[in-house]
């Protein structure tokens, strides 16, 4: 399935690196005993959702509704900007204090943008894969009528 989709080293590569920062991010969780279930698992929810996207724009199928993935796009592109803005507010007032920490909140949206590029060209650049989908889905209830 994966072969004939060619995707290449560099994207597997992305991925791992993503699923890292997401294991590390729910161990550090864990080991600190805090946070709930959005902080623990929330990064492997935005992988999954991504990747996903990422295969569907490969393999040109459409996964769920389009709304699904309309929705994930903006509340991704939304909370990368909120930790840059809050990243970059943290450095200003806090400085050294914040260091290690805010930087790391700084870099990370960074790493979000190749797979909100796939989201967005998933979601507004397949407009005639999500056409046919509505098409069957309106062949399918003329049928049951």
């Amino acid at each position: 399935m994966f072969a004939k989709a060619n995707i290449k080293p560099y994207e597997w590569m992305y991925f791992a690196l993503l699923l890292v920062l997401a294991f590390a991010q729910l161990i550090s969780k864990l080991v600190s005993e805090t946070g709930g279930f959005a902080s623990r698992y929330g990064g492997f929810l935005a992988i999954g959702l991504v990747f996903i996207a990422f295969l569907g724009n490969r393999y040109n199928k459409a996964f769920l509704y389009r709304w699904v993935w309309l929705v994930s796009f903006w509340l991704l592109a939304i909370s990368v900007t909120a930790s840059l803005v809050f990243s970059t507010y943290l450095l200003a007032v806090n400085g050294e204090e914040a260091g290690i920490y805010a930087g790391a909140l700084f870099v990370m949206p960074f790493l979000f943008v190749p797979g909100l590029w796939q989201l967005y060209q998933y979601v507004w650049n397949r407009k005639a894969l999500w056409q046919n989908v509505i098409d069957q889905s309106k062949q399918e209830q003329a049928q049951r009528s």
